[in-house]
């Protein structure tokens, strides 16, 4: 029996992951995580799109995402202590963009917050891919060819 990740699971980023947009955002976020940004999407689509400050948020967001991730120079500003590396010095350095902007242009209703966070959030997962998702390789096969690999050890042995 498999157990579902929880929300703040990180180890699915380590999976490969598929070409198609919905499967990859179920494979970056676990599944209660899914199921509420889709609701936060279609609240935010019946009300929220015609709404100035959503779209320019929206623009601006992929604005800074197309530029972190294509500028590498910026990120040796970033201490990382040695524990961090540059990936994760990328993902900071969204986050705390984001929150910014958001800050900026949305005004005090926590509720934006967390509509407009979410509506981040499933936009950077159907963009984002890591290098160990650039084949688009299959969960499955990947798991049997280690089990393959194993079964031939064995008989070497």
């Amino acid at each position: 029996m498999q157990t579902q990740p929880g929300i703040l699971d990180l180890s699915a980023y380590n999976l490969p992951k598929s070409d198609s947009l919905s499967l990859r955002i179920q494979e970056n976020f676990s599944l209660y995580g899914v199921r509420y940004t889709q609701l936060v999407m279609v609240a935010i689509a019946i009300g929220g799109l015609t709404n100035f400050a959503v779209l320019l948020i929206l623009f601006l967001s992929y604005l800074g995402w197309a530029y972190i991730m294509k500028q590498s120079s910026i990120l040796d500003y970033l201490p990382d202590l040695g524990l961090i590396n540059t990936q994760d010095k990328k993902m900071i350095l969204l986050l705390l963009f984001n929150i910014l902007l958001i800050l900026a242009i949305s005004g005090p209703n926590i509720l934006s917050y967390v509509g407009l966070g979410c509506l981040i959030v499933i936009v950077h997962a159907s963009l984002w891919k890591s290098p160990s998702t650039l084949p688009g390789q299959d969960i499955q096969s990947e798991f049997d060819k280690v089990l393959m690999q194993n079964d031939v050890e064995l008989i070497n042995h």
